[in-house]
């Protein structure tokens, strides 16, 4: 990798940026046109909408309608409080996936991350944020915890839109 690199994306522009080198295979088998990942070093100096459905990022403050949460950062990335725990904001899950669960039957598998494999199974949830609630079905179990006070990843999938405020520490889901 290297530090302290320049990136600009339209009309947005930032400094003392780290990047981090790889072929991407991983991403690549199920996004085969991408070309890198913004990471959080990044994102987090600007409010932005990814909006999901039309597959667009805009930057810049805007005024949208939905669910607002608190937004907090937990070992470097997005977080916020639902009725699962502390959940990490990703982009790039598939799943929502929860740390330190063990699965409901006794049938692990492989899961393929960026950052290696782990034994995985399935549990039944129930996601609620800021007492309304969001989403329910299977969720990926990993029995290990990944890190102190975080639960899980929840993938930005289940929604239309995110909007993230990080001027003013908040997020809201459509």
């Amino acid at each position: 990798g290297s530090d302290g690199n320049s990136i600009q994306l339209g009309d947005v522009a930032a400094n003392a940026q780290r990047f981090q080198f790889s072929s991407l295979e991983t991403a690549r088998s199920t996004w085969p046109d991408v070309d890198g990942v913004l990471g959080q070093w990044f994102l987090s100096r600007f409010d932005y909408l990814l909006d999901l459905r039309n597959k667009r990022l805009e930057f810049g403050k805007q005024e949208v309608e939905g669910n607002r949460a608190a937004l907090r950062v937990r070992e470097g990335r997005a977080a916020v409080s639902t009725s699962l725990g502390e959940l990490i904001l990703d982009s790039g899950a598939a799943r929502l996936v929860l740390f330190g669960v063990l699965p409901e039957t006794g049938e692990l598998r492989e899961m393929l991350t960026l950052a290696g494999s782990q034994s995985v199974g399935m549990v039944e949830s129930r996601l609620a944020i800021e007492g309304r609630n969001v989403w329910r079905g299977s969720s990926v179990a990993i029995p290990q915890r990944e890190a102190p006070g975080i639960a899980g990843l929840m993938p930005l999938s289940l929604f239309r839109a995110v909007y993230m405020c990080n001027s003013e520490g908040y997020v809201v889901f459509e």
